[in-house]
């Protein structure tokens, strides 16, 4: 009993770690660290003043969201920087509300277990007060309480509730991946019920359901000439810059069968993540199984 119970919490723990992959897969982190200074005097023109002994809460903010926490004590701080994987751009340093004018950076994989060192300047001297908590979304907030900006779902092809953490972070842990979304067009999902995967329904068409092979999407060969341009999205409206003989050889190529290409691909995308965190857990299960096995053989095996 003990066994299977350990077992089923086990499997539980996973399936959460499983679906947090999906939603945002996890990348390596980038570290800052340094001191923290605000301006002084009119307009900041009586220098800068190292933050004092007080501890505030610092966030990074990168492209609206949250990528992550840390503190600033007598003026010294570290935070890593973990955002999904694939994900980059300008880092912005925020106390209390408080931006920092000094920004960094994150690169992406060129970034994964880098430390680096940067002073923080502050155009002012934050408040001691933490605004997280006072359910009004200040700048370095994702939701505060039960505010949640204009995020209320989710997201496209999920279900369940979002909630919002002590660091007034929005928390994904109660969503459940529900197929649409997925880019691709299968298991009844049509293109009035799922336009994400199987396109936009055509005026007076067919609104049949796609299956894996047909994409959902309602290809039309356009009166356009010359060239034979073709529509390969879902919208009839969109065209693409594609002729009959680059369609026939692009088509050749994805029929080629799976390449390393495809298999990297899949590695890199939150699905094949999250499959790769599922399977490696499932082994390390099996053998602390088969291990335990060996060190602590049944009684029976010594009875003769």
């Amino acid at each position: 009993m003990k066994k299977r119970a350990f077992l089923t919490i086990f499997l539980l723990v996973l399936l959460t770690g499983f679906v947090i992959a999906l939603n945002c897969p996890p990348s390596l982190p980038k570290i800052y660290s340094g001191q923290a200074y605000y301006k002084t005097g009119i307009l900041g023109l009586g220098g800068e003043e190292l933050l004092d002994n007080y501890e505030y809460p610092l966030r990074a903010v990168m492209n609206g969201e949250i990528v992550g926490e840390g503190t600033v004590i007598g003026g010294d701080y570290s935070i890593k920087i973990i955002p999904c994987s694939g994900a980059s751009g300008e880092i912005i340093f925020v106390i209390n509300g408080v931006k920092a004018d000094t920004k960094g950076s994150y690169e992406g994989q060129d970034d994964w277990g880098k430390i680096e060192e940067l002073n923080l300047i502050f155009s002012s001297e934050p408040p001691h007060e933490d605004t997280c908590g006072d359910n009004a979304i200040q700048l370095g907030e994702e939701c505060d309480g039960i505010n949640f900006g204009a995020i209320n779902s989710c997201g496209d092809g999920w279900t369940g509730t979002i909630s919002c953490t002590s660091a007034c972070k929005i928390s994904y842990v109660n969503c459940t991946y529900a197929g649409c979304g997925d880019t691709i067009c299968n298991n009844g999902e049509t293109c009035s019920t799922c336009s994400s995967d199987c396109g936009a329904c055509p005026t007076g068409g067919d609104t049949g359901g796609g299956s894996s092979d047909s994409g959902g999407s309602n290809k039309k060969t356009t009166p356009s000439s010359p060239g034979n341009l073709i529509s390969t999205s879902g919208d009839s409206n969109k065209v693409s810059e594609l002729s009959i003989d680059e369609l026939n050889e692009k088509d050749g190529q994805q029929k080629a069968g799976i390449t390393g290409q495809s298999i990297l691909d899949f590695a890199k995308s939150g699905i094949g993540i999250g499959a790769i965190i599922f399977i490696l857990a499932a082994g390390l299960v099996f053998g602390a199984i088969k291990f335990r096995k060996k060190i602590f053989p049944k009684k029976d095996n010594f009875v003769k």
